[in-house]
């Protein structure tokens, strides 16, 4: 037993290193399918698809539960922190109640189950074997690491390659990449293995502080200390300044000074380090913003983040009990939203906004529960034990890197990357476990109330690693239908003569493929609707475009393709009618109102 139990541990620790490698990747997307390589070498250099993460999380879940024993005296705090996130999911599920379309609700509440999952089987793995402490901190320390060398490779080399291979696909297949595609890829900001630079600058936001604390332990073990000290450290530093630098995150690094604010307010430091950084402060905000208001890309897109509190904040007030559904602050954003572009973001980019508006109070509060205990928790045992020496404690950084994270998680998508958010999970278990297994009177072990306890701690874990796993294979088997569809319907990677060889009859099945195992989803039935308008047979579209419009109705686009459909055919009437429904729902899309749209589109191929 005591071999299956090391075997799970290194199994838990193995997906610790792979998460900023494999799951940094953006969750909450239902109509965008992931990428699935046909060989299995790509799958060992490629992200993996982000509802991937919780089928693994919820499997390792499921096998920490059959080897280790749910032991809740041992480590009580960290059982705490444990049981606050395995609420959140819980909660979560409150975002059903209004949803208007279900696609959303699932894959939020799965990806949520998924990373609290991922901390519950990390508890039940040290609350076991708290040795395993320092091996899980080192294995955050090499995912870092690498995700760190593969920011630097990309700097270098990696945006040429991509430009060269985008243009050679370009030249050889006559389509072009979609403009928002393009200029991410001509964009020079390093985003590594995450989906944007802004998740990967709030990853090392995180981690940066326990790696610089464990090479600095490291190199004290390396005679002579000072020489390997003062070769080694500025070579890390120098690995991640450079990375969190290249991307160029504006929200990283004003999280950054407010978490240096926050830790002086909070700590007992040296009154000269408060001095310094009450000085420093200021002047670093205020050349920071000469710096983006003349030299950078300006102050629109984080004026904008204004208006997702602002719109979150009403979409709370029109439901404060259950919030507006997994998925609809899309929907009402786009009607509420004061700033006029046709920017139409998924979340609030804000996790607590995100919560609040989309699952109501109750999901507000224990998101807020679930982060704010343990790092008070890790700031009473600084204050206990580490006083006087905070510069030399391990949690001293470590609640630096969740108190900086959890900031910059209020100004963005943090909620949706696994990697970070289980990392996040992961720190707070790892410093609030215990560093030698407690001993337990074993009056108090075969107590009614602590078997009660365990019995209860060890069926919500049950249910949350079932809900994780199984929801998890069922989100990866309809995102693989739907990326083969997904391709099917696409021009890009193929030529001309490739594309229009595909037949409605091969859309109609890989369709049906897709209503078999995802029958509560718009997005098949919209992307098919598409490629029968794009060849010419318009009643089948309007047909798919209304399957759509039932599954989803407060999506803007399908109301606007069934005006240009029927605009088309001469159906003045019933155009008219979508085209008011489709502005109404996003009044601030200049699409919507264009005067081209009085002219009569035309049916055929779409163009750009």
């Amino acid at each position: 037993m005591s071999f299956i139990r090391n075997v799970v541990a290194w199994m838990i620790i193995i997906v610790t290193v792979l998460l900023p490698l494999k799951f940094g990747t953006l969750a909450g997307l239902p109509e965008v399918s992931s990428y699935y390589p046909p060989d299995g070498f790509s799958w060992t250099i490629i992200t993996w698809p982000a509802i991937s993460f919780p089928m693994v999380s919820g499997g390792l879940l499921l096998l920490a539960l059959a080897v280790f024993p749910v032991r809740v005296q041992g480590a009580r705090v960290a059982w705490a922190v444990t049981v606050l996130w395995l609420l959140v999911a819980f909660v979560s599920i409150i975002g059903a109640v209004n949803a208007s379309t279900m696609d959303y609700v699932i894959v939020y509440v799965v990806h949520i189950f998924g990373f609290a999952a991922f901390g519950a089987a990390m508890w039940l793995m040290l609350s076991n074997l708290p040795e395993f402490k320092r091996v899980v901190l080192w294995s955050i320390f090499i995912g870092a690491v690498l995700t760190a060398i593969f920011g630097i490779e990309q700097m270098f080399s990696g945006f040429e390659e991509t430009r060269k291979f985008v243009e050679s696909q370009e030249q050889q297949y006559g389509n072009s990449m979609s403009g928002d595609l393009k200029s991410r890829v001509w964009d020079n900001r390093v985003f590594s293995t995450f989906a944007s630079c802004n998740s990967l600058a709030g990853y090392l936001l995180l981690t940066m502080p326990l790696c610089f604390f464990l090479f600095w332990q490291l190199g004290g073990r390396i005679e002579p200390s000072k020489i390997s000290r003062a070769v080694f450290m500025p070579l890390l530093a120098l690995l991640f300044g450079m990375v969190f630098f290249a991307t160029s995150s504006r929200g990283a690094f004003l999280t950054l000074v407010l978490a240096c604010v926050i830790f002086i307010m909070i700590f007992p430091v040296r009154r000269n380090i408060r001095i310094a950084v009450f000085i420093l402060v200021p002047t670093v905000i205020i050349a920071g913003a000469f710096y983006i208001a003349y030299a950078g890309r300006g102050f629109n897109s984080m004026l904008v983040r204004f208006d997702y509190i602002y719109t979150s904040f009403l979409m709370f007030l029109s439901h404060p009990w259950a919030g507006t559904g997994w998925g609809d602050f899309f929907h009402e954003h786009m009607r509420l939203k004061l700033t006029v572009s046709k920017e139409a973001p998924h979340t609030a980019h804000n996790i607590l906004m995100d919560f609040l508006s989309q699952a109501g109070i109750f999901g507000f509060a224990a998101c807020l529960a679930a982060i704010v205990y343990p790092i008070v928790k890790i700031a009473g045992k600084i204050y206990n034990t580490a006083r006087n020496s905070l510069f030399a404690s391990l949690d001293s950084y470590v609640i630096f890197g969740l108190i900086a994270y959890f900031i910059h998680s209020l100004m963005d998508v943090n909620l949706q990357i696994p990697a970070s958010m289980a990392t996040a999970l992961t720190l707070m278990v790892t410093m609030t476990v215990p560093d030698e297994k407690v001993k337990v009177p074993e009056g108090m072990q075969k107590s009614s109330s602590t078997l009660v306890i365990n019995l209860l701690t060890a069926v919500v874990m049950l249910v949350a690693g079932l809900v994780a796993a199984c929801g998890g294979f069922h989100l990866l088997k309809a995102d693989y239908a739907f990326s083969r569809l997904s391709d099917l319907c696409s021009p890009q990677g193929k030529t001309r003569e490739e594309y229009f060889s595909v037949t409605p009859e091969q859309v109609k099945r890989e369709l049906e493929n897709c209503i078999e195992v995802r029958p509560y989803s718009p997005f098949p039935w919209a992307a098919a609707a598409d490629f029968m308008l794009s060849r010419g047979y318009p009643d089948v579209a309007e047909d798919f475009y209304n399957k759509a419009r039932e599954l989803s109705p407060q999506r803007s686009f399908i109301y606007f393709r069934l005006y240009m459909l029927q605009k088309a055919q001469g159906r003045e009437a019933e155009a008219q009618k979508n085209l008011d429904i489709a502005r109404k729902l996003f009044p601030n899309n200049a699409d919507y109102f264009k005067d081209k749209q009085e002219k009569k589109p035309a049916i055929g191929p779409l163009k750009d």
